[in-house]
């Protein structure tokens, strides 16, 4: 009787995982069945703080700074930030491009007012409200999020 029982059991155990696992199915995309993203998925202004450490004089140096962008869904951003490197502060301006996968994954190249080029590797929600960024210029180790706080441009 016992072993009846756990027979009975190891048998519904075995048909539950086995449904579990849907016989190889593959699960959902990542932006589930929403349309994938496009160069108007990050649009309107997103406000950020980053912290990291840059390349200065072949030395690592703490940088943290804090600002706004606007990106305009057709592939332009334009920002301004205030930073402190290693404790120096200044305020600069920029402006630049990006692009956008389905897949939300955005390659961003911005110059600021001082002449600086950086690039960054982006992941922006499915619906454009979050973004994750890492610096990918080398000697840079810098990343952080920002968040939409308006649609409009």
């Amino acid at each position: 009787m016992v072993s009846m029982h756990v027979k009975t059991l190891s048998l519904g155990l075995l048909l539950a995982v086995g449904g579990l696992l849907g016989a190889g199915a593959l699960p959902p995309p990542a932006w589930g069945q929403s349309r994938p993203c496009t160069l108007a998925t990050p649009n309107g202004t997103y406000q950020f703080a980053v912290q990291g450490f840059v390349n200065e004089h072949n030395q690592p140096q703490p940088i943290a700074f804090a600002g706004m962008e606007t990106y305009d869904g057709e592939g332009h951003v334009q920002g301004q930030l205030t930073q402190s490197i290693n404790g120096a502060i200044s305020r600069v301006t920029y402006s630049g491009s990006y692009t956008v996968t389905p897949e939300c994954v955005v390659t961003y190249t911005i110059t600021d007012s001082t002449g600086v080029t950086t690039h960054l590797d982006e992941f922006v929600s499915p619906d454009g409200n979050e973004i994750t960024f890492v610096q990918t210029d080398p000697g840079s180790i810098l990343s952080g999020s920002e968040r939409r706080v308006s649609r409009e441009r």
